[in-house]
């Protein structure tokens, strides 16, 4: 099993189970589904490592080697498990799809100048 912890702005918590067997995907082969269910969630939501390695149908090993990588944000610590609200993962793919946009720009420009 896998906990979401929604928050609202209020500061009052609810917290939810969704039955996941192991190795087994709560999605289809539609990749969307992972950017409808953290939106489904609200920016506020904090998020566990076991409910984010389960959105991406990973393991928890997984989603800590993402962090290495960089892929990932770095978690934050509550009641002794790793986890970020949702707006944090959100905000940092969105830095990174910007970061390589602007890589394939300079990329782009420097092409053009070796070869008008």
């Amino acid at each position: 099993m896998c906990t979401f912890i929604k928050s609202s702005l209020s500061g009052l918590s609810e917290g939810y189970e969704m039955g996941v067997k192991e190795n087994e995907s709560i999605y289809s082969s539609n990749d969307w589904s992972i950017v409808t269910e953290l939106a489904k969630l609200g920016s506020g939501a904090i998020i566990s490592e076991d409910a984010l390695a389960s959105l991406f149908s990973r393991c928890s090993t997984s989603v800590k080697r993402a962090i290495e990588r960089g892929e990932l944000p770095p978690s934050v610590r509550l009641f002794g498990k790793p986890c970020w609200t949702v707006g944090t993962l959100i905000a940092h793919i969105e830095m990174r799809l910007e970061n390589a946009k602007m890589d394939m720009e300079n990329e782009r420009r420097r092409i053009e100048v070796l070869c008008p």
